[in-house]
């Protein structure tokens, strides 16, 4: 089983590495993502938010209902459908998949679990680091009782997965990480919010630092 440590590895250093070692990478409608394959089971990565579209797209914070989905964050979702009809012509139904993601790939992370769920493919885990809120209960609802093990986590200080308020929600409560931010890092907004730190934190908690 794949554990959340090469997850951290993968959604919070990896992704944003042009060197790292991926089996296929796409940027599909906007929506960017990695697959790798570990023994015989499979990562989809998502990456966070770095281009003024994925900004743009953090922006749009109706709720909007889709069906199957529930309400959701509609920014998030937008080209999200045609990036995961790809995985699912290159996986097959059985595939043991694990998703995960950072900042806006955690978001999606969530929101792709339930789709790929309603479409035939259950995720064995899906773990988003520092997330931002999804979508809304009935979303939450819809994905936990997919089945499949969720984890997230939320480092000291950062406003990200406070984001967007009330009625958006997180499916489960995210595991609380407790590292400092660069003492040189002078933006107030994201100091505490960078994969690197949500790797440190896991790889603490987790025992392994």
């Amino acid at each position: 089983m794949i554990d959340d440590i090469v997850l951290a590895q993968a959604a919070c250093l990896d992704i944003y590495n042009p060197s790292a070692d991926w089996d296929q990478l796409w940027d599909i409608e906007g929506v960017q993502a990695g697959l790798r394959c570990i023994n015989g089971e499979f990562i989809l990565c998502f990456e966070g938010s770095h281009t003024k579209e994925d900004f743009v797209r953090d922006a749009e914070t109706l709720g909007l209902y889709f069906p199957g989905m529930g309400m959701i964050h509609s920014g998030f979702y937008i080209g999200l459908p045609a990036l995961l009809e790809t995985v699912l012509a290159k996986l097959p139904i059985t595939a043991q998949l694990y998703i995960c993601g950072h900042s806006l790939g955690g978001s999606r992370t969530y929101q792709s679990t339930l789709w790929l769920a309603n479409h035939g493919l259950k995720a064995v885990k899906s773990v988003g680091f520092a997330p931002a809120r999804a979508g809304w209960g009935d979303f939450c609802d819809k994905l936990l009782q997919v089945g499949t093990l969720l984890g997230g986590y939320h480092n000291q200080f950062d406003l990200i997965p406070d984001v967007p308020p009330m009625p958006f929600r997180h499916p489960i409560d995210l595991t609380e990480l407790a590292v400092p931010a660069a003492p040189d890092d002078p933006d107030p907004f994201f100091k505490y919010h960078h994969g690197p730190l949500y790797f440190q934190g896991v790889k603490q908690l987790l025992g392994t630092a």
